[in-house]
């Protein structure tokens, strides 16, 4: 038996994702798969270089134990000295593999593929605690950047009204990009705020998606009017600020370690009893959290996304024609 080949460059995955709403659909399913433990998701594998402390490149294999059963790899690299020369600070490939030969099928740009997973993640997390009442949140971006883009992109596209959409960042020319960006989309009320602490204070939804390696927001009173706290780059906020909130995450034992802010309040507090519980639980049981108190959802960022996500994208490619076959890739 001869097999095949296929490669989905990034024209092919972006047309692929195109429908916001069935991309959150996909991650919902996965996230459920997940929670009921019909996947296998091993911990991350993080490659650090001891002269380039800024740069990682990270390994995220996963199985997802369905009736397709589908298996493959993301393999991540964030180097943030590229956006000095013009390259995005995240590149990535994913590969998914054949269940019953184990040989790899397909190789497929993967950073929209991890940006879409991580905007939906995000979207699904507000659409739950929000109960379906998406018409007048105010959002807030700390990070203006290539992950930002993707998770407004994916709230305008599962029909949320949004009031005012506010964005800081540290270098004020992405600010201004970002701000260009989204009104070629129709996004036209978008201020560009001086500070962290102004976005926090008047936003009903804040996303962290920064580069940050460690916290640098600690003052719990910024979040007494308890907004939801999308924590995409899980290290930005303090141990006071952790503490005193209602934290949501995706796994726990993901979570919960590699200097993330949960980890962080872990070593201080030392228990995790802060951690109020995942997505899935509240996907599955309708328990939602109080909203008497911050509520921040925290997401490590789980491969089976990425796999379950990628064979979305394979579907669509192969009925549409998108990716290319090289028959005399294997022995």
């Amino acid at each position: 038996m001869r097999k095949e080949f296929e490669i989905i460059g990034v024209r092919g995955v972006l047309k692929a994702l195109q429908d916001t709403r069935k991309n959150t659909e996909v991650i919902r399913e996965a996230y459920l798969s997940h929670g009921r433990q019909l996947t296998v998701n091993p911990l991350s594998s993080f490659l650090r270089f001891p002269d380039k402390p800024l740069c990682r490149i990270i390994a995220l294999p996963a199985f997802i134990n369905d009736s397709d059963r589908k298996t493959g790899i993301k393999w991540i690299s964030s180097f943030p000295g590229n956006k000095q020369h013009g390259l995005a600070r995240a590149s990535a490939v994913l590969i998914l593999n054949d269940y019953e030969t184990g040989y790899p099928e397909v190789c497929m740009e993967g950073s929209l593929i991890s940006a879409a997973r991580t905007a939906a993640s995000a979207v699904l997390a507000a659409e739950t605690v929000f109960e379906g009442n998406f018409e007048s949140a105010s959002i807030g971006f700390c990070g203006a950047g290539f992950i930002s883009q993707h998770i407004l992109r994916h709230f305008v596209g599962n029909g949320w009204k949004i009031g005012k959409v506010r964005v800081f960042d540290q270098f004020s020319e992405a600010s201004n990009r970002f701000q260009d960006e989204m009104k070629t989309e129709g996004i036209e009320d978008l201020e560009i705020v001086d500070s962290s602490s102004e976005l926090i204070r008047s936003s009903d939804i804040i996303v962290f998606a920064t580069d940050a390696l460690k916290p640098h927001v600690f003052d719990a009173g910024l979040f007494s009017h308890n907004p939801l706290v999308l924590h995409i780059s899980l290290r930005d906020l303090g141990v006071e600020v952790i503490s005193q909130a209602v934290n949501i995450t995706d796994d726990i034992n993901h979570a919960v370690r590699e200097g993330t802010s949960l980890h962080l309040t872990k070593q201080e507090v030392g228990h995790q009893d802060f951690i109020k519980g995942t997505l899935f639980d509240l996907l599955s049981e309708a328990k939602l959290p109080s909203r008497q108190a911050p509520v921040i959802f925290s997401p490590f960022g789980l491969g089976v996304l990425d796999i379950a996500l990628a064979s979305h994208v394979l579907q669509i490619a192969r009925a549409q024609k998108l990716s290319v076959k090289i028959e005399d890739f294997f022995t």
